[in-house]
């Protein structure tokens, strides 16, 4: 089985009984279940940096400034809540029948 096939392989927990921590046993087994798991790890994290950078791309910023992924998450955060709320008042207004506001 290659690394790539066994990818979101799910493993039951081994016994760490003596017989299973001998050098020998198991340790192509082990190698796998550690290649498996850590590929799996690789995949989540590029899944969240895509996410980010995603995230980065909508925000407005100026050119060459750099953000950490706090940063990204906390300006995210500030920009739904102005977002919402020039949408609330948007909506207020043309529900009290004025005149509608720029955006």
């Amino acid at each position: 089985m290659d690394v790539n096939d066994a990818i979101y392989i799910k493993f039951r927990p081994v016994s760490r009984s003596a017989s299973s921590l001998s050098p020998n046993s198991s340790d192509p087994d082990r190698r796998l279940r550690r290649q498996i798991a850590n590929c799996n790890e690789r995949r989540r994290m590029q899944s969240i940096n895509a996410g980010f950078q995603s995230l980065r791309a909508l925000l407005p910023r100026k050119e060459g400034e750099k953000l950490s992924k706090a940063a990204i998450l906390q300006h995210t955060a500030d920009l739904i809540q102005q977002l919402q709320s020039e949408r609330s008042r948007y909506l207020d207004n043309d529900e009290a029948g004025g005149k509608k506001p720029k955006i």
